[in-house]
């Protein structure tokens, strides 16, 4: 089973992903935050600054594109082949408005008759350049209804994908609502490549369930989890899956010191800036915590005078306070 970090826009950068890797491991491969495949042909410095190598030292990472013409797909697939990358993931997953209204990400699915020529153009155009480069897609079961999910499956079966991801939601569910766990079944049962699950894991034992849900034993196509949300809430999710230790405090708050460091260091903008990525960092990481009195209230508080705080000084003042009172919990709630 691999365990792989599912990309997450604004969040899961490359200053995130080495610190991620250096404290606490576990991911087998780390996807980047989308680049965006454009009529230029050309990456924006943000973008090459996620690709460089010398800013993935020690992981394995796969970047992930968002475009819906083929021949801007295997312009971004040759470029990356040329700076060392053998993988690359195609966004069908992304449910913003942004990037639906322009039919990309998870828009793409509301027009499957376009999807597979998309496909056939770009493996047509790999073959023609005699490029090699293994491609996954990381895709919902739709955009109306999970009944869509039948025929997308059929279109990724025509071609030679390394993985599918499988979000069991579709679009106009964003995040909302319980994934269909029994349409992905029926995608894993039917898929002839690798497959992955993503959605709606938050802790170990939600993963070993699911793991007891989908033996490997009795669906060969299981390939592994990919966890977004659920390890930034719990940094620590893979290295406990395997065998390792739980997060603790103490490291929990080393991580989030450094990542001011990291942040300090790679983002533009002064110390606001860093202060709203940390906010957004602990709207996840919060969750984990209840009170030393054991109270659920204790310590959603003292992570809203974390999210209010307007300086960096501040901020540090308020998260003393919040590792003064609250400890972390086993399991992380659902959600």
């Amino acid at each position: 089973m691999l365990y792989e970090f599912a990309p997450m826009e604004g969040l899961t950068t490359w200053y995130f992903r080495q610190l991620h890797h250096t404290f606490f491991g576990g991911a087998a491969r780390y996807y980047t935050p989308f680049l965006s495949a454009n009529q230029n042909l050309s990456f924006q410095s943000r973008e090459k600054a996620e690709i460089a190598p010398e800013h993935n030292q020690g992981i394995t990472l796969v970047p992930q594109i968002m475009t819906k013409r083929a021949d801007e797909f295997v312009w971004a697939i040759r470029y990356l082949e040329e700076r060392g990358y053998q993988e690359t993931d195609l966004n069908l997953g992304c449910p913003a408005s942004q990037v639906v209204n322009r039919k990309k990400g998870s828009g793409f699915l509301e027009n499957p008759d376009a999807l597979d020529r998309f496909f056939d153009e770009t493996f047509a155009l790999l073959q023609k350049q005699n490029s090699h480069v293994c491609i996954s897609v990381k895709t919902r079961i739709g955009y109306h209804n999970p009944s869509e999910a039948e025929g997308l499956l059929r279109i990724y079966n025509r071609y030679p994908l390394s993985e599918v991801i499988i979000h069991p939601r579709t679009r106009k569910e964003y995040y909302k609502g319980t994934p269909h766990r029994d349409v992905f079944q029926k995608m894993l049962e039917e898929s002839v490549h690798p497959v992955c699950y993503n959605g709606d894991l938050h802790s170990a034992e939600d993963c070993r369930a699911l793991m007891r849900e989908f033996p490997a034993d009795r669906y060969p196509q299981m390939k592994g989890i990919m966890i977004g949300r659920g390890l930034l809430a719990d940094p620590a999710l893979f290295r406990e899956l395997q065998g390792g230790p739980a997060l603790t405090e103490a490291e929990c708050r080393s991580f989030t010191d450094a990542l001011v460091q990291n942040y300090r260091t790679a983002i533009s903008g002064g110390d606001l800036n860093v202060l709203h990525k940390m906010k957004e960092i602990w709207t996840y990481l919060g969750s984990g915590f209840v009170g030393k009195d054991g109270s659920r209230q204790t310590a959603e508080r003292a992570l809203r005078d974390i999210l209010k705080t307007n300086s960096l000084t501040g901020y540090r003042i308020a998260v003393d306070n919040f590792f003064a009172s609250c400890r972390r919990i086993t399991a992380q709630p659902n959600g």
